[in-house]
């Protein structure tokens, strides 16, 4: 099952929506009544239409619909981020936020609440993995430009 198609479910049910008003959404949405090998922005527009139904259950507007987080404006929490990326493209390590091992490394529980020192502590513990897994070819920079 799909990411996609297990978000939109998941909603379904946190939103109540029988069944004639899931398909009736889908149709609307997707142009289909099957959920089969929806994508993840027809699983978000069904799940905004979902919304419609009960407002109450709806996420705050300022929370990402897709489930990403904002951009950090410190550009050694983008590298973190950019690493980690590098890894999970690579099938070492499947979270899609490198929180854990962020927190293994410095105690702080996500990569925005790190300092400049800890930033470089977690970058240096990334490249090493991707040395070692042979992910980067050596010239990954953590100079700031």
């Amino acid at each position: 099952m799909s990411a996609a198609l297990r978000r939109l479910h998941a909603e379904r049910r946190r939103y109540s929506i029988d069944e004639e008003t899931f398909r009736a959404i889908l149709l609307g949405q997707i142009g289909r009544e099957s959920s089969k090998g929806i994508t993840m922005a027809g699983a978000n527009a069904c799940i905004r239409e979902f919304a419609k139904y009960k407002p109450e259950l709806a996420p705050p507007s300022d929370e990402n619909p897709d489930g990403w987080r904002r951009r950090s404006d410190d550009p050694l929490v983008r590298k973190i981020y950019a690493l980690w990326t590098v890894l999970r493209n690579g099938g070492v390590v499947q979270p899609r936020f490198p929180d854990a091992y962020v927190k293994r490394m410095t105690k702080a529980d996500r990569a925005d609440f790190l300092t400049p020192v800890q930033c470089n502590t977690v970058i240096e513990g990334l490249k090493e993995i991707i040395d070692r897994e042979g992910l980067g070819g050596g010239n990954i920079r953590t100079s700031r430009r």
